[in-house]
């Protein structure tokens, strides 16, 4: 009889997995991308011997689980970014990046999004919940350079009509001690509140947007900010503290986009931000390679003003596009102040070019300068998405940009990284870039993508030395299969 009673169960268990496996529909989507060629320099130095050939993979894979219209939930895992040939730092295999040397059998599946989407009942109000890509207003397609990157979030959205709405956001992108028990320190964590009121017309959108963050000095920010940083970015190898209560941070925005004007259209950002005193200690080594330790009451203000205009022809577009972010003062900076705009997350960032900002299509090399170009300002002409074979499309992009950091910030051996770049640049230097980019399509759900870019890079030798810069470059082949 307990036999029977066990298969019983058992199959009243199976029906009910059946029945709830068709309340469920399930959507699969995903890009899996691979990349070959060559990227020399791109840290802007000539090594003898340098291997310059990389060949790499990433499968991101989604899942979407939904209910019906008003309830769904979301998950992203990511295999990669994996080096053919390459464990994982001698890790066994096991880690982000393993399981590209023989054998293959990396444990390395990584969690990108996890969140659930739903509806208020009897309402328009929709709530997203979890780990989540979120971005702050963007009109000029570039990105925004304060926030658009993944992070646990809970986003609130109202629509007030059919062309004016509100979301809500709070997130916390980091949180040193989050079980701190009774000893909590509320310097140990960042938490992040914004608003956005997009309203929309005919052919223009019109989106003001404010954020306030309550940033603690041992949260972790600053340590996430130290590991982005490259080639003559910060002058540190390591970022201790000292003290340091939570301090605040806010932002405010418009994002403005016109499209009424057809074949014209036009984007604009403007983005301000300051950040509080946080008392901490630089330590790392100077322009001449001499160790120092610094404290100082870090605060930050600044603002970034970027734009694009174009113009559409029957056979791709024509573009202009610009930046101005301020930089660093040398007056200020001696006093830990400095003048660029606070930035959080630098997973996309602001994205004009395609190799010295993160603006490659997958997986190819770029950020070789910066996230965000926060401290710079540069102007650009494009050629973009032009084609005269069915299915093979080109873009031509020249790029000038130089420094808005005083170079005295650097004699005086003051400069700090916070803005996710790789290269520091002051009112002295100057970049020029040149990307030339191909798609072809092999099938709807194929694409072959071939990104050649070159930069020359010009740094004031007053500043830096007598070393010479190398100019970087790369001709990468990209594949993409969507679904």
């Amino acid at each position: 009889m307990q036999r029977v009673w066990t298969l019983a169960l058992a199959g009243i268990f199976a029906l009910g997995l059946v029945g709830a496996a068709r309340a469920v529909e399930v959507q699969f989507s995903g890009d899996w991308d691979f990349a070959f060629g060559w990227a020399d320099n791109a840290d802007f130095a000539d090594h003898d011997g340098e291997d310059d050939f990389m060949a790499r993979q990433r499968f991101r894979t989604q899942a979407v689980f939904a209910v019906s219209e008003d309830l769904r939930g979301v998950l992203m895992f990511e295999i990669g970014t994996l080096e053919w040939g390459r464990d994982s730092s001698g890790n066994n295999n096991v880690g982000r990046g393993a399981g590209g040397s023989i054998d293959t059998d990396g444990v390395n599946v990584e969690t990108k999004l996890a969140y659930v989407d739903w509806a208020v009942p009897s309402t328009d109000v929709s709530v997203r919940m979890g780990l989540q890509h979120l971005v702050l207003p963007d009109a000029v397609g570039r990105g925004n350079p304060v926030l658009n990157s993944d992070v646990a979030a809970l986003a609130v959205t109202f629509p007030f009509s059919g062309r004016v709405g509100l979301t809500a956001v709070w997130a916390r992108p980091f949180d040193a001690g989050s079980e701190d028990g009774d000893d909590r320190n509320l310097a140990d964590e960042m938490d992040l509140f914004a608003l956005i009121l997009p309203v929309t017309g005919d052919g223009w959108t019109f989106t003001p947007w404010g954020a306030y963050a309550r940033l603690g000095a041992a949260s972790g920010f600053f340590d996430y900010v130290a590991g982005l940083s490259g080639a003559n970015s910060a002058f540190f190898e390591d970022i201790s503290f000292s003290g340091g209560d939570a301090s605040n941070v806010w932002w405010g925005g418009l994002a403005f986009g016109l499209t009424a004007l057809d074949p014209f259209s036009l984007g604009l950002n403007v983005i301000y931000g300051h950040a509080d005193g946080t008392d901490i200690t630089i330590s790392g080594r100077n322009s001449q390679g001499n160790a120092f330790s610094e404290d100082v009451d870090f605060r930050t203000a600044g603002w970034l003003l970027a734009a694009t205009l174009d113009y559409k022809l029957d056979w791709g577009s024509v573009g202009l596009f610009g930046w101005y972010s301020t930089g660093d003062d040398a007056g200020d900076a001696q006093d830990g102040e400095y003048g660029r705009l606070p930035a959080i997350g630098f997973d996309n960032g602001f994205a004009p070019t395609s190799m010295g900002g993160p603006g490659s299509y997958s997986i190819g090399t770029d950020t070789v300068f910066s996230a965000t170009f926060l401290g710079t300002w540069g102007i650009g002409v494009q050629l973009a998405d032009w084609s005269f074979v069915e299915d093979l499309s080109h873009t031509l992009r020249l790029t000038y940009y130089r420094g808005t950091n005083e170079h005295e910030v650097v004699e005086d051996d003051h400069a700090l990284a916070f803005s996710g770049e790789a290269v520091y640049l002051t009112d002295k230097d100057q970049a020029f870039e040149i990307n030339f980019n191909h798609l072809y399509k092999i099938y709807d759900n194929l694409n072959l993508i071939l990104e050649m870019s070159y930069i020359h890079l010009d740094q004031d030798e007053d500043i830096w030395g007598d070393d010479e810069d190398a100019d970087a470059w790369k001709a990468q082949m990209l594949l993409n299969y969507s679904f």
